[in-house]
């Protein structure tokens, strides 16, 4: 009897530290113990604010909505992600179409052919005017 009752007040029980003992040694003990664990959830009951209760509830529902619309916002992303990994772009330039990882890839093979398009970082701030002077742009 003593599971019974142990699954039917399960974590109320345990939270409020109340052990319940088997009926089979001591018939008594066990039948006090049981009135105490129903005087501790009485009193819990009792002294809880329905009130109190119903906002928690209003509460808890309100995060669950926040909760449920940003899963939502983040699956929609994900999605469009997904999308852009297998959307095929337009051939811009020769060799540079299709979908980004092979653009990359591409990019990313051809890099020291490349390489000159970069500036140099005091370029950067300054660009060079058309005609250089190696003096005033040493980078040129």
């Amino acid at each position: 009897m003593s599971h019974a009752v142990k699954r039917q007040v399960g974590g109320t029980a345990l939270g409020l530290g109340v052990v319940l003992r088997g009926f089979s040694s001591a018939r008594q003990d066990g039948a006090d113990e049981l009135e105490r664990t129903i005087n501790a959830l009485t009193d819990q009951v009792a002294a809880s604010d329905p009130e109190q209760l119903r906002d928690e509830i209003r509460q808890l529902a309100g995060q669950r909505k926040e909760v449920r619309e940003r899963i939502t916002t983040l699956t929609e992303e994900v999605i469009s992600l997904r999308e852009a990994e297998v959307y095929r772009h337009p051939e811009i330039a020769p060799g540079y179409g299709g979908v980004l990882a092979a653009i990359v890839q591409r990019v990313r093979n051809n890099a020291e052919h490349h390489s000159w398009i970069g500036l140099s970082r005091r370029a950067d701030r300054h660009p060079p005017p058309l005609r250089c002077h190696p003096l005033r742009w040493p980078n040129c």
